[in-house]
């Protein structure tokens, strides 16, 4: 599928930093061991561990209030907390294209020159590779107790998955219960696969697996339970 960068969404954890953001970059690299003894007239390497990393360019927010871009970013840096990624190269519209990413923060890094607007560099180390999925749900308000519309993954599968939540925004919210569930047609029949923890007041987010093993059917759909006035927020999964 060919995309224009412009349609591209980026959830990280609670927060969606898409417009603030200027470039994206995942990254899985093979880490090389030199094993060349003095009788070798070439280099000889034997291959060692993947190393993956994702760096985002972004614009540079000063705005320091409680759950503002800069004040997330920092007390992501600061916390050493593992964040749920979501890149949605063409968008995060209920069956695009997905990356789901889990990875610390290693860096913030603003820099400006005459003339130039302030940018922020963030560099994040992911735990293994970005698993390719899909989003279940766009970004948006969550207002009742409902079920978003079924995804089509193809064919059923039968090694688990990750599924991720961001919640970035609640209003006069009191809890959010949110499942995934799976279906053999996309009608009937409807499973719970995996549940997140329940969110209550404030903005979340949440990173699941659905053990190594497990079918999960061809189908798929959040099922939210809400209490109070609107969550607004995002699901995706990837099949392992």
């Amino acid at each position: 599928m060919v995309t224009s960068s412009h349609l591209t969404r980026i959830l990280v954890g609670k927060l969606s930093i898409s417009c603030i953001a200027t470039s994206v970059s995942p990254s899985t690299n093979r880490m090389m061991i030199e094993r060349t003894a003095l009788c070798d007239a070439d280099k000889v390497f034997i291959p060692g561990q993947f190393d993956h990393s994702l760096g985002v360019g972004a614009m540079f927010d000063n705005t320091t209030s409680a759950g503002s871009y800069w004040a997330e970013l920092t007390d992501n840096y600061a916390s050493d907390t593992l964040l749920p990624i979501t890149v949605g190269p063409a968008g995060i519209a209920a069956g695009s294209p997905a990356w789901l990413a889990e990875a610390y923060q290693m860096s913030y890094s603003p820099s400006q020159g005459v003339g130039d607007g302030v940018d922020l560099g963030l560099d994040f180390a992911t735990t293994g590779v970005a698993l390719f999925g899909q989003s279940i749900t766009d970004l948006a308000a969550v207002t009742s107790t409902s079920n978003s519309a079924a995804v089509d993954g193809g064919a059923a599968s039968s090694n688990g998955g990750i599924a991720h939540l961001h919640v970035t925004g609640v209003s006069s919210g009191t809890t959010l219960d949110v499942d995934i569930e799976h279906s053999v047609d996309g009608s009937t029949s409807w499973a719970t696969l995996g549940s997140f923890t329940q969110v209550t007041t404030g903005t979340a987010s949440e990173r699941i697996t659905v053990a190594s093993g497990t079918t999960v059917r061809r189908y798929l759909r959040a099922a939210f339970t809400v209490v109070g006035t609107s969550y607004t927020c995002s699901v995706a999964f990837a099949r392992s």
